[in-house]
């Protein structure tokens, strides 16, 4: 063997080990932040669902007429916090007229790697809607 022109076999010496570790470590932070980024999209998803049907709960809870009276506002408010208390997320529901409510939700979720509490806030206005095909307001 001829040794080649040019060539340090010296400077190349443990280059691999080198690129190894970092692409390790590349790998290792890509994993964190996909598993852990899972995290807060279940618990956005947790969320968007529970404001929902919250929102849908105090509705109906309302009745079919809502004269938007304060009885029928503690019946959506306290059917809104029922629905929020079973789904095991934190909220609140403010009724923003005769047959519409807005539900307010907040959904936590532990990032399985990292251990971080990712917490997601949102939101859901439901309107009660009378009629079989298109819809009225009340």
């Amino acid at each position: 063997m001829h040794p080649r022109i040019g060539s340090n076999r010296a400077a190349d010496r443990g280059s691999v080990s080198l690129w190894v570790a970092v692409m390790a470590a590349v790998v290792l932070v890509t994993l964190v932040l996909i598993v852990d980024g899972g995290a807060k999209i279940r618990a956005g998803n947790r969320a968007d669902i529970a404001a929902a049907e919250a929102a849908r709960a105090a509705v109906i809870a309302a009745g079919p007429r809502p004269a938007g009276g304060g009885a029928e506002a503690r019946l959506a408010v306290g059917a809104a916090k029922a629905y929020l208390a079973k789904a095991g997320v934190q909220g609140s529901a403010v009724i923003l007229g005769p047959g519409r409510v807005r539900v307010v939700v907040q959904a936590s979720d532990r990032g399985p790697i990292s251990g971080h509490t990712f917490t997601v806030t949102r939101t859901a206005v439901a309107a009660l809607l009378l009629g079989v095909e298109k819809g009225d307001q009340p």
